[in-house]
């Protein structure tokens, strides 16, 4: 197994990615897995808008990062990177060759509400949220209103 904790959100170039994923691909014997980490592209407008720092005069801040996935340095937020669409990323996966393809959601779109919960609402909100994440997990127009993808592809 192969695993790419980085890479495919720290490098903003398709074809930097593409170079990244062919080398794991690559170096994983066959029969084995290549498991990458990406952030969705609404993760910042998420996250702000649910701890209450997203702003009118903010909005620009989201603006290139919804449309093309680029996000820029912001030193209030995260660094440049780029931020995927699920089948952007299992498109990326299948350009390098790699089969048995699966692209989840990992918090699922309740994370930003139970990390800004008090200790005391943790535990009644918890159960749902799982729930919730469990049951959005593996849907194309709903995985992608967590913050984080992990995608898996197997060398043939």
């Amino acid at each position: 197994m192969t695993l790419l904790l980085g890479p495919l959100y720290h490098l903003v170039e398709a074809a930097d990615r593409a170079r990244v994923l062919a080398a794991a691909a690559r170096v994983t014997r066959p029969g084995g897995m290549v498991v990458a980490a990406g952030i969705s592209r609404y993760a910042g407008s998420l996250e702000c808008g649910n701890n209450g720092r997203l702003a009118e005069d903010s909005l620009h801040l989201f603006t290139d990062a919804l449309a093309t996935g680029r996000n820029y340095d912001d030193p209030e937020g995260f660094t440049n990177a780029h931020f995927h669409h699920a089948e952007e990323l299992r498109s990326e996966f299948e350009s390098a060759g790699l089969a048995d393809i699966a692209v989840l959601g990992v918090e699922g779109p309740a994370a930003p509400s139970l990390e800004n919960a008090t200790l005391d609402e943790v535990p009644r909100l918890l159960p749902s949220a799982i729930l919730l994440a469990r049951l959005l997990e593996t849907d194309p127009l709903m995985m992608s209103a967590g913050l984080h993808f992990l995608a898996f592809g197997r060398v043939s």
